[in-house]
């Protein structure tokens, strides 16, 4: 468990530091794309990954089903709103810096806890049939 959470960090990281050279090096207009990533709830956020750590989780325990979708879980949850953190941090625009890192804390904490709730009824499920 422990190395798992380390892997989750330093790849948060290691994306945040590459897309802070990037935008260092490559200056980024606040354009719509940008507007559009800050200006979304943070519910629409953390239900984007809830169902990106249910798709996950399925996708590991079930056994027909491409494992890549679990890279596409965590591209499409956690990847937008890393790049975003990286960028504020370039740009140094403490505000949307602050909302970003709460969007990515949210969308971890969504994908944590539809995990656990898919491993339990899994869990559960398994032991129903078992009986």
């Amino acid at each position: 468990m422990f190395r798992n959470i380390f892997s989750l960090f330093v790849g948060i990281f290691s994306a945040i530091a590459v897309t802070v050279v990037v935008a260092l090096t490559f200056p980024i207009d606040n354009g719509t794309e940008i507007t559009e990533r800050l200006s979304g709830t943070q519910i629409d956020y953390f239900f984007i990954a809830l169902f990106s750590g249910f798709g996950d989780t399925f996708a590991f325990f079930w056994p027909n089903i491409i494992e890549a979708l679990a890279g596409v879980a965590i591209s499409v949850a956690l990847i937008p709103p890393v790049v975003m953190v990286g960028i504020m941090l370039a740009q140094g625009d403490l505000t949307a810096l602050m909302g970003s890192v709460t969007r990515v804390c949210v969308n971890v904490l969504g994908i944590l806890i539809d995990v656990v709730l898919v491993v339990l009824l899994l869990h559960l499920f398994s032991r129903v049939k078992a009986d």
